[in-house]
């Protein structure tokens, strides 16, 4: 083990969290060409996290809370998109 001690080794559950963290910067990052990332989109990483936390874990209320973190982040996004439609559509027809 190149000189670590099994023990020393961070269990399963860690480093899978660190991965899922990784990926939800990542995802900051590469969204909306690095400028910003919506509220919905941060609240779908935060429940990505915790989801494979509690299922590496075994903690079934905490992987429940990470998919109605991300079940929210969906329903912010879906919001906000409808949002930025409506306003587009009323921009279009009230220029002269």
């Amino acid at each position: 083990m190149h000189g670590l001690h099994a023990s020393a080794r961070p269990s399963t559950a860690v480093r899978a969290v660190r991965i899922a963290a990784r990926g939800a910067l990542l995802a900051t990052f590469a969204c909306e060409g690095g400028t910003y990332m919506t509220t919905g989109k941060i609240d779908q990483a935060k429940g990505r996290v915790k989801e494979a936390a509690g299922a590496l874990s075994g903690d079934r209320k905490l992987k429940r809370e990470g998919k109605i973190d991300q079940a929210a982040g969906k329903a912010k996004d879906a919001i906000t998109s409808a949002a930025d439609k409506v306003k587009r559509a009323v921009n279009r027809h009230s220029t002269p």
